[in-house]
């Protein structure tokens, strides 16, 4: 089952997954949070809270159009381009989640998961610095710890995978972020060998 939302951080993640993990039970859960973590904003995320919507919107908001629209909207305020003036004169940029929030985010959702008896499989994404995000070893540190710190948790290191591949990362790349398919197709490759080294599935 996908959960994954365009945009979304770890906060976000986390917030989601209280409101929807115990509904589901997945035999894995993986998790894969690092770019938007590093976009910066004029606030952190865990400090923005959404007004309630009226029934209108509640009703827009189940057509998968709408959503994609108001998603490109909140990107373009939230990762602005160059000389564009959205926070007030003399504020700071800040990232929407610190390495901190990241790691007690992460932990959070690694909790409840393992108390479920459910492993976990974090991803390390392969990335590139952008003007808009500075240089990731915080937050990547983070991701390679999760598993020293949690038993049934572990690392699909994509990043060290496709860093090996460095001649044909365009090959797997749409942009400095995203995989096209062929990328997805070997992070997939990635994340199916943890599954299959650690035995996480098992015939029932």
């Amino acid at each position: 089952m996908n959960l994954g939302i365009l945009g979304y951080s770890s906060y976000q993640g986390m917030v989601l997954y209280d409101r929807l993990g115990e509904r589901f039970h997945p035999d894995i859960i993986t998790l894969c949070f690092l770019n938007n973590e590093l976009t910066k904003s004029a606030m952190e995320d865990k400090n923005l809270r959404p007004r309630p919507r009226s029934w209108a919107e509640r009703l827009l908001h189940r057509s998968q159009i709408y959503r994609f629209f108001t998603d490109v909207m909140t990107r373009r305020r939230l990762n602005p381009p160059p000389g564009a003036m959205v926070v007030a004169p003399g504020q700071k940029w800040v990232h929407r989640v610190s390495p901190e929030d990241s790691r007690a985010n992460l932990e959070h959702i690694i909790t409840a998961a393992r108390a479920r008896g459910i492993p976990v499989v974090v991803i390390n994404p392969w990335s590139t610095d952008t003007p808009n995000a500075e240089p990731h070893a915080g937050h990547r540190k983070v991701l390679r710890e999760l598993p020293e710190r949690f038993t049934g948790v572990y690392l699909a290191d994509v990043k060290a995978d496709f860093d090996k591949r460095r001649r044909v990362m365009e090959m797997l790349m749409l942009d400095e972020f995203h995989p096209n398919p062929r990328g997805y197709h070997e992070m997939a490759r990635v994340i199916a060998d943890v599954i299959e080294r650690e035995k996480l599935i098992t015939e029932k």
